[in-house]
């Protein structure tokens, strides 16, 4: 359960970082929210635009218990409660981060923030996909190749196993490739 949970939440977050920096210009994110919320309210389609909120937030709450999750059946029983602190941590940063940039909105440069969380985002599809194929190696779901020369970091999801590394190696090249061809894209327009 713990590997394929942590391999959901490293597609969840591969999609979310795509999306964060495939909109990491500011016209195109505002562009595309005023599209959207434009032609639900030309049309007066309330139900669309309290669908489309929905959704939007419901993305967001799903990949943050998504991550939590996989985060829970990493831990140890006696460190639950860490996860709770944690939880409690996030939301008061989150709240400073919001007064902050409701207060000085305009001197954030979005591109850069989404940017920036594109990139912690790999950073933890990264390790995430490390521990769900160590997870599903445990249960017996993926063989096992030992890789006797290699080191083991287990808060960043690295194991000396081939598997483990081949997957973060190709999550790496993955994501490589698609940010080559999405700024071919860019610059193509």
């Amino acid at each position: 359960m713990e590997g394929l949970i942590s391999l959901i939440a490293v597609v969840v977050l591969l999609l979310a970082g795509y999306w964060l920096h495939s909109n990491s210009n500011a016209k195109q994110w505002k562009a595309f929210v005023e599209n959207k919320v434009g032609h639900y309210l030309k049309k007066e389609k309330m139900f669309g635009l309290a669908a489309f909120s929905f959704m939007v937030v419901f993305r967001e709450a799903f990949e943050v218990i998504l991550f939590l999750k996989a985060v829970s059946l990493e831990a140890a029983s006696t460190n639950q409660s860490a996860i709770g602190l944690g939880v409690l941590a996030a939301f008061l940063l989150i709240g400073v981060i919001a007064f902050f940039f409701s207060k000085y909105s305009r001197r954030i440069p979005i591109r850069q923030l989404f940017v920036y969380s594109s990139w912690v985002i790999v950073f933890l599809a990264v390790i995430l996909i490390g521990k769900g194929i160590h997870g599903l190696q445990e249960s017996g779901w993926i063989s096992v190749t030992g890789i006797s020369s290699f080191f083991r970091v287990d808060w960043l999801g690295i194991y000396p196993t081939l598997q483990s590394v081949l997957a973060q190696v190709g999550l790496i090249a993955v994501i490589l490739a698609t940010y080559y061809i999405s700024s071919l894209r860019l610059k193509a327009r």
